[in-house]
């Protein structure tokens, strides 16, 4: 894992342990990065390391595949987002498709941290490229308290011959569940991972 700043002539390593970093967010004039253990580790703009905060990640039972974890901003506040995958089939191909979610919001300051029912009149987007929220009464058509999300791991199994899709949907914190939202051949490569693009309007 490495930045640059927009003057550098060269990258700048941060380092970090052995495991998978899932997300890295930029806030409050520092680096936050975390893991799939959980673990969120705080850089400077220098490069230095500030310290890490471990995160208890929520046990979901054996029947979970893969966990990621995404840092969201959310109300001027770093949020952690939980993913819990399971495995299925289709066409005797392996595919992850997501379960649930489960929300933590930190203070890394005091290492402190605690589990979000609701999310109120907010929005969370997540995906391969970058994790933001929004607030759905700014954004007329974007459902409340949900999580929008891409199941960016399924179409990564598939080849473009039999069975390439990325599938969008939004979880809903109010009464847990999955919509459907796309489940069309938006990407003609299995590598080619959908994005999420937050307007302007001002």
């Amino acid at each position: 894992m490495a930045f640059a700043k927009p003057s550098d002539m060269a990258w700048t390593p941060l380092q970090y342990g052995p495991a998978l970093v899932n997300d890295v967010v930029g806030f409050g004039g520092n680096f936050y990065a975390i893991d799939s253990c959980g673990d969120i580790r705080v850089y400077d703009f220098e490069g230095a390391h500030l310290k890490t905060v471990s995160l208890p990640v929520k046990n979901v039972g054996n029947e979970v595949a893969e966990t990621s974890m995404y840092l969201v901003e959310l109300g001027g506040q770093i949020h952690v987002v939980q993913r819990n995958m399971y495995d299925i089939e289709i066409y005797d191909l392996p595919v992850r498709r997501t379960w649930k979610f489960v929300i933590y919001w930190v203070d890394v300051c005091n290492e402190k941290w605690e589990e979000v029912k609701s999310l109120g009149d907010w929005c969370i987007f997540i995906g391969s490229d970058h994790s933001f929220s929004i607030s759905a009464s700014d954004y007329p058509g974007c459902l409340r308290n949900c999580i929008y999300f891409i199941d960016d791991y399924s179409g990564r199994y598939y080849s473009t011959t039999t069975y390439s899709r990325y599938i969008m949907d939004a979880y809903d914190l109010d009464d847990p569940m999955i919509h459907i939202l796309l489940h069309e051949d938006i990407s003609h490569f299995k590598f080619s991972l959908p994005v999420w693009i937050k307007p302007s309007f001002w």
